[in-house]
């Protein structure tokens, strides 16, 4: 029993492969990672731009016009209702009213 060492509980620069997120090559947007210091809440994801081509390690991504290979490292799947989405879904006739209440 004395020979047996406790399991460290800190980790601290861990740099371990983080698995990316599974939806990841599937979708068509994503949003990309800011790595630069942020000022308080600034966002931490900037986009989402559309996904091009998918690669091993790399997307080809449309960021404003121009195409560029960004690290999946960076990447987060972005799940976007748009109006193609909602009208195949049979919720295009859908009006939403709103209600105003005086308070006394």
């Amino acid at each position: 029993m004395r020979k047996i060492l406790p399991v460290s509980t800190t980790a601290h620069g861990n740099t371990r492969y983080k698995m990316p997120h599974k939806d990841l090559f599937k979708c068509k947007y994503a949003f990309i990672r800011v790595d630069t210091l942020r000022k308080s809440l600034q966002h931490p994801y900037e986009g989402p731009y559309q996904i091009i081509d998918y690669g091993a390690k790399t997307f080809k991504i449309d960021i404003n016009g121009r195409v560029d290979n960004v690290s999946i490292d960076r990447l987060k799947p972005a799940f976007l209702i748009g109006l193609e989405d909602l009208d195949s879904a049979g919720g295009g006739d859908v009006v939403v009213q709103a209600r105003r209440q005086e308070i006394n």
